[in-house]
């Protein structure tokens, strides 16, 4: 059996970084599954779905060769099924235990996240977006990965300063 999804051509890519909540409130609604034309990709837009197909690697494969992160990074762990995934899996499932976690990952994401809201406290209003959940993402990952003092406040955006 074969069937297409629908392909939404009225979406412009930037839609998606601006603002993209209305426009996945208005893909559930259309279908499971829609192809969005302007990003070139397949999205599955409920939960239930993407939950069933991150549980059936046998029918549902990570390995998009054509994606942008291949072409720019090339080839990562999160874009490889099986055995090639479990061998990334492995190198960094350690700083994922809830032992280490607890003791050592939350004390440094809980000085990043008081740094930040109180930096919110200052303001009058703020786009909790930008202000708070980007740079608590961008700062968290770049604990993890052991980097200092990078000038990241405009790397969630994609913008340069």
């Amino acid at each position: 059996m074969t069937s297409t999804v629908p392909v939404v051509t009225d979406i412009a890519y930037q839609d998606l970084l601006d603002d993209p909540y209305p426009v996945f409130r208005r893909l559930r609604e259309m279908a499971p599954a829609v192809f969005v034309e302007s990003a070139r990709l397949t999205l599955v837009t409920r939960f239930d779905d993407i939950t069933r197909i991150e549980r059936d690697p046998a029918t549902y494969s990570a390995d998009n060769p054509a994606s942008l992160v291949n072409r720019v990074m090339g080839p990562t762990f999160m874009r490889k099924d099986g055995a090639e995934h479990a061998i990334g899996r492995k190198a960094i499932e350690p700083s994922f235990r809830p032992a280490t976690i607890k003791e050592y990952w939350a004390p440094k994401f809980t000085a990043i996240a008081e740094t930040l809201i109180g930096d919110l406290s200052a303001a009058d209003e703020a786009d909790l977006f930008a202000a708070l959940a980007a740079p608590m993402a961008s700062l968290s990952l770049l604990a993890m990965i052991g980097f200092r003092e990078m000038p990241c406040r405009s790397w969630p955006s994609g913008r340069r300063r």
